[in-house]
């Protein structure tokens, strides 16, 4: 599995400096905008942009599964209180040689759903639905955690945090600026040639940056809900378990999912094991904007598999998605089981 950690790793240094470059760049424009006879304001925006992006950065290492736990009222799981949980956990931990057990939480919604967050053993959990642990077999239940376990291993958990909240701050800056939280200051940059460029490039800048930085964020996601699913076939040894988890979450009420208020949060629902804010269509937009990909594929894959392993399922994936590859064959050759 360490090419996948590696790899994962290597997409999060980029994406991570792709989204700080442009809270840079907005940082850069903005102080040009308001200073436009000389390069303090280029300086001093740079200066401050860059200093919020690592006060983001060190602040979502220490404090941001709390906060995404505390935001959707997730209590932690007392230890003899639903036993299989604890249980299952504590197997596909060991399944996957995570080196320690997660915390386990539950979340007070209707809504089958599960997501993990943290990156050691001090801030890593798994929190899971009231509707999900309703919902699902024990078998099925192995399946999703297995998944999620999967996310804390491979460091996927590391990346949706940083890119959700350095996300976050961009489409945030953006909105105010798009409002017209600078177009107070236009008369008195409108007689200078430069304050009149950085504003457009701002505007431009502003519409631009989150759509760009949504598909970048997006693009990245998709793969690792395959790989996190390949992983899951591998510590559980039975593939089919998620794929009925996945099917009953998936056709879950619509009716019902609608009057949930915790599955409506936009950042959050992205880290879910199912993104009901998600349209599954496959053309080319919906590709583009989405979080994770189609459910029925992934459920096609799971079932379709001769085995259990991630080289089974990397060949089951080549072969749904007609010669698309999800893991090359020079790393796969380098696995051992």
């Amino acid at each position: 599995m360490w090419f996948i950690i590696e790899s994962n790793k290597r997409k999060t240094w980029f994406l991570l400096f792709s989204l700080v470059s442009l809270l840079v760049i907005f940082g850069a424009l903005i102080g040009l905008y308001i200073d436009p006879e000389s390069f303090d304001g280029l300086i001093a925006g740079i200066i401050i942009s860059t200093f919020f992006a690592i006060v983001i950065i060190f602040w979502t290492r220490i404090e941001s599964s709390k906060i995404f736990l505390n935001q959707l009222n997730a209590y932690p799981l007392e230890d003899d209180s639903i036993p299989v949980v604890k249980n299952v956990v504590e197997e596909m931990a060991i399944s996957a040689n995570l080196g320690f057990v997660p915390k386990i939480y539950i979340v007070p919604s209707k809504v089958p759903n599960a997501f993990a967050v943290g990156i050691n053993s001090k801030n890593s959990a798994i929190a899971l639905s009231v509707g999900l642990l309703s919902l699902l077999n024990r078998d099925e239940l192995q399946g999703v955690v297995a998944h999620e376990i999967s996310h804390i291993k491979n460091k996927d958990t590391l990346y949706l945090m940083y890119a959700g909240i350095i996300f976050g701050a961009i489409v945030m800056l953006s909105e105010i600026i798009i409002r017209g939280g600078l177009n107070r200051r236009m008369n008195n940059s409108s007689k200078n040639g430069a304050g009149i460029v950085a504003l457009l490039i701002i505007i431009v800048l502003s519409i631009l940056a989150p759509i760009l930085s949504k598909i970048l964020y997006f693009t990245i996601s998709r793969k690792r809900e395959y790989l996190a699913d390949a992983c899951s076939a591998q510590f559980t040894r039975y593939p089919l378990s998620l794929a009925s988890a996945l099917k009953k979450i998936s056709s879950y009420d619509t009716e019902k999912i609608e009057k949930d208020e915790i599955t409506k949060d936009k950042v959050i629902s992205t880290m879910y094991i199912h993104n009901y804010l998600m349209n599954d269509k496959e053309n080319f937009l919906d590709g583009l904007f989405s979080t994770h990909p189609p459910i029925e594929k992934r459920i096609e894959i799971l079932e379709k598999m001769a085995g259990s392993d991630i080289k089974d399922y990397s060949k089951t994936y080549n072969d749904v998605f007609k010669g698309k590859v999800l893991i090359p064959k020079e790393k796969l050759d380098k696995i051992k089981f």
